[in-house]
């Protein structure tokens, strides 16, 4: 696709219209076309509460966009031959700590679990966010409420196992049609994997495989020693108050980054230079399973489809004025961050507006804006 100056303030509008939200205190957005030639970014607002300016190359929480560095992870290591993610979950993890972890009806299918499961959400497996403690309280709402502590994964499966009550059983590999449903403890779990494989922690790992070859300098976990300084990010707000909780967001085990290296990545991704073969990435862009419909406020829901650590994102006509949206390949995150591939337009896109309550925003705002794209383009 040829981008033309229309295209940028086309896309350029669709940013500005955001500023007319409510609790919006910074906007960070980047687009650019798969072979570099097409660029456009914009900044505005304050990345702290001492209202300090945002620059295009500020930091930001990404959340579970993170999820996407995970199953690239895992797929490499199953690419090399050091795990199979057909594999029972058993075989990488201690059975203890995974014992009792899925209960459905009253029957345990953690025999039943392959890594795969994980990787698509098809395991049943609750989220251990959403699990309510005896107050009533799931571990989001209590680092909400100014709650900062340390989760180790033990203290999250923990909840699972006290709860006894999956989704579903574990999916058939052969199955027509899977059931899915996103489940922050999946990938948590998919992350022991892959340090207890490496003897190595995540931050590691990722370094080697996927941040140090690409020159992603400014990709980082929270309270890392490669981080910048706290001031340096920008703030993850709820409504009017920064969500300033660094030993939760590290134990959640979800990255800081930029718009830049975020799109160094997806493009490196989608051209496959971080697989040895065609056949690896293959197998995140296929095989792909509707999500259901969800109450959570946080979690991706219909109709989004996924695959293994990869989103598919397009809207029904019926809820874009009956105009046909091209299809996103991506992740999002709690906060509003997005990374997203558009193969139709040859784009990627990505940036967050910083705000909890704007979570679910990417699939709100990414519609019209790429069916006004597209259509500039006929």
């Amino acid at each position: 696709m040829t981008f033309r100056k229309q295209h940028q303030t086309y896309w350029l509008k669709r940013v500005q219209d955001l500023k007319k939200k409510k609790h919006i205190h910074h906007i960070l957005m980047a687009a650019e076309s798969f072979d570099g030639a097409f660029k456009v970014a914009y900044h505005e607002g304050s990345r702290d509460t001492k209202g300090t300016p945002i620059e295009a190359d500020t930091p930001f929480m990404i959340a579970s966009v993170t999820k996407l560095f995970i199953a690239t992870t895992i797929l490499k290591l199953h690419e090399q031959g050091k795990l199979d993610i057909m594999a029972p979950l058993y075989n990488y993890l201690d059975q203890a700590l995974i014992a009792g972890i899925h209960v459905y009806k009253g029957k345990t299918h953690d025999q039943d679990l392959r890594l795969w499961h994980l990787l698509t959400h098809t395991s049943g497996i609750r989220d251990y966010i959403e699990i309510k403690d005896t107050n009533k309280q799931t571990i989001f709402d209590r680092v909400i409420k100014g709650e900062d502590q340390t989760f180790e994964i033990a203290d999250m499966l923990q909840l699972l196992k006290d709860s006894k009550c999956a989704h579903f059983p574990p999916q058939a590999y052969d199955a027509p049609r899977k059931k899915a449903r996103y489940s922050d403890t999946n990938f948590q779990l998919l992350r022991a994997v892959i340090e207890q494989l490496t003897n190595a922690s995540c931050d590691t790992v990722f370094k080697q495989l996927i941040f140090e070859p690409l020159g992603m300098k400014q990709t980082f976990l929270p309270g890392s020693e490669d981080e910048r300084a706290d001031k340096d990010v920008a703030e993850l707000w709820v409504m009017t108050e920064p969500l300033n909780r660094p030993l939760a967001l590290r134990s959640f085990g979800d990255y800081y980054s930029t718009t830049a290296d975020l799109i160094t990545f997806m493009r490196h991704l989608m051209r496959g230079d971080l697989f040895d073969q065609a056949e690896t990435l293959a197998m995140m862009m296929n095989d792909f399973h509707t999500f259901g419909v969800s109450i959570s406020p946080v979690a991706p829901a219909w109709p989004i489809a996924y695959s293994k650590g990869m989103m598919r994102f397009n809207m029904p006509k019926l809820f874009s004025g009956f105009k046909r949206m091209p299809t996103a390949y991506g992740h999002t995150g709690v906060g509003s961050a997005f990374l997203f591939y558009v193969p139709e337009l040859e784009l990627i896109l990505t940036g967050t507006v910083g705000q909890i309550r704007y979570t679910a925003l990417p699939f709100q705002w990414l519609p019209k804006v790429l069916i006004g794209l597209k259509n500039m383009s006929h």
